[in-house]
Parts: C-alpha cells; structure tokens; sequence
C-alpha cells in the first residue's frame, strides 16, 4: 500500500489523510506496515502534561542560565550561558513545531494558546502561519514545491559551510534570518484577510502587552537584548543551519527510507543539536502523528522491522564521528550533488 500520513489542509479546514510526496510515492511500504497499528496508535496519543511540563522545563533552564551568569558576574560564565541558552531556544521552536502537529494537545485551542505564548510569539513567529508552511514541506517534501527545500541543501564545501555559520554567529545574517522568517512571522497576522487569526491578532497584542510591562517595571530592557535576543540571532542560528542540513541534505533524491536522517547521538550532541528527539527526523517523517517525546520509541519499534532495517541509512552523529552527517555531506566519499551552486 502506498505510504500515507495524517496532514491538516494548509487552510485547516478539515483533516484528510493525503498521500505521502511524490518523494515518498517512488517507492512502496511493504505489505506489512513498519509498525503494528495499535503501538503506533498508542505512540501517537499526545501526553499533553508531559509536552508542557517539557517547555515549562526549558524555560526553567533559561532562567537558571540567567541567574548563573548573573550571579557569576564573568563573561567566561556569561558567553557558555548564552549558548546554553539557544540550544534551550532551540528545544522551543522544536516544540513549536510538535505543535503545529496538534501535538501538544487534540484541544486546538489549548494546543495553539500554549505553542503561541510560550513557543512561537517570543521568537515572532505564529503558530498558525508556521503549520501552513510546515505542513505543506511534509506534503512536498524535497520537491519543487516544498517551502523549505532552499533550507535543505547545504553548501558546496567545508569553507562555504563554515563562512556561512560564521556569519550566523556573528549576527551577520540578520537579513536573512528576518526574511527566512517572513513565511510564519507574526507580524504578517495583522496585515492578512485569511480567516482564523482573529483569536491569533489579539492573543499576541496581550502577550507584547505583558512583555513590554514587564520589561518597563523591572527595568530589564539591556538583559532583555543580551539574553533572548542576542542568543536568538547568534548561536541559536548556527544551530538551526546545522540541524536544518542534516535533516534532508544529500537526501533530496532519496525514496521512501532514505529521504530523511535518523541520526544517533549521545549525551553531549542532545543537549547542543538534538533537543526533543529531533535527530529522529526520519522517524517524523514517517508518522508524522508521533509526538517528540514518542519519537524514540518509535525509532525503537521501526528498528525491528526488517525493511526499515535494510533500508534506512542510519547517521551517527552531526560531527563526531566515521559516519556522521559532517562526514557524510563534506567526507571523500560525499556526492557533488543536491548542493548550493
């Protein structure tokens, strides 16, 4: 049977299930599907406690990041902490995009309320622009219609890699980034005549409210720019452009098992790349209807299977290792294709 998935109609109007790409439709699932219905089923019920307990959780590790530099009074303590806290940035947006799945609850207004104030708004994003554009990357995915194919080649070499994650450091991708962003930015919000961002428009007008208030009363307007914003367009950059490529780079061509990577990691390389399971990219892609924290669970359970197995190209870490995503794109045996010209 041809592999399909559940999506949500760009406009949202109602559930369907589609067929995968015409990526995916290359090749054919085998008779049996790669995992037993009722496990799947069970995999894909959101726990929407353990979701928001999690970015309750981020956010509990930014301000404790905050308090350590701060009480450190040292920026060999101040520069760690802003890196630490990106990568924590980073695990938001990847809540963000669980939500976009309605899977941080089946109740869309819980879902979205809590993916806007706590997850797409302080990074001036909206939750419903970015599902539109998300959803229609899984309906196309490497194809000439999928909206973040630009994001999914990566440069022609280690020198125009290392230039470009140079200038994400530094800040000197700014415009970029701000253009990147116009697809979901929240701002657009007030200036469309779609339906549905009504509760959106007046949901951020509060949210900018508090913030503002908050940042006038305490009078933390210089740490505001040092730690949020200064992380967002640094660090946090640099790790976007590096997990951007290793999702799908020198996989554009690939068929159904080999289209996305699963990547191992360890301790170190979850903390800094792979928040939330996101190294199981592949595994997303597959049952798009698994929440994050399920996705290593399903890893677990397609390992078993025997055509996963013999098909999918497992990667072993983005830097460190023979078989890593930095070995496999820039390595002696990297193809000269899918890159930037």
């Amino acid at each position: 049977m041809e592999s399909s998935y559940w999506l949500v109609d760009a406009d949202e109007r109602d559930v369907a299930q589609v067929p995968a790409s015409r990526t995916l439709l290359r090749r054919r699932t085998a008779e049996q599907p790669l995992v037993a219905p009722d496990l799947l089923k069970q995999l894909s019920r959101p726990q929407e406690w353990q979701a928001i307990g999690g970015i309750a959780m981020q956010w509990g590790l930014i301000a404790l990041a905050i308090a350590v530099s701060v009480w450190s009074d040292s920026w060999w303590v101040t520069i760690p902490a802003l890196a630490f806290i990106a990568t924590r940035q980073h695990a938001l947006l990847i809540m963000m995009h669980d939500a976009a799945h309605f899977l941080i609850s089946h109740n869309r207004a819980v879902n979205d309320t809590v993916s806007n104030l706590f997850c797409a708004f302080p990074f001036l994003v909206s939750n419903k622009r970015y599902r539109i554009s998300h959803l229609l990357h899984h309906r196309y995915v490497n194809g000439a219609d999928d909206p973040d194919l630009d994001v999914n080649i990566h440069p022609p070499s280690r020198r125009a890699l290392l230039l470009l994650l140079a200038q994400d450091l530094f800040c000197l991708s700014l415009i970029k980034t701000v253009r990147r962003s116009r697809k979901f930015g929240v701002i657009a919000i007030f200036f469309t005549s779609q339906p549905g961002f009504a509760t959106e428009r007046v949901l951020f007008l509060g949210f900018v409210a508090a913030l503002a208030t908050a940042i006038l009363y305490f009078h933390v307007g210089w740490q505001f720019l040092l730690y949020w914003v200064l992380p967002f367009y640094s660090f946090l950059q640099v790790l976007v452009s590096l997990r951007g490529f290793a999702e799908h780079a020198g996989r554009i061509d690939g068929d159904l098992l080999t289209h996305a990577r699963t990547i191992d990691v360890g301790p170190l390389e979850r903390i800094v790349f792979a928040p939330c399971n996101v190294n199981r990219h592949l595994e997303h892609h597959l049952y798009p209807s698994v929440p994050a924290h399920n996705l290593e669970a399903l890893s677990d359970a397609l390992r078993g299977n025997e055509e996963f197995a013999r098909g999918a190209q497992r990667t072993q870490g983005y830097l460190a290792s023979s078989l890593c995503v930095f070995r496999e794109l820039y390595g002696p045996a990297a193809s000269s294709g899918a890159t930037l010209t």
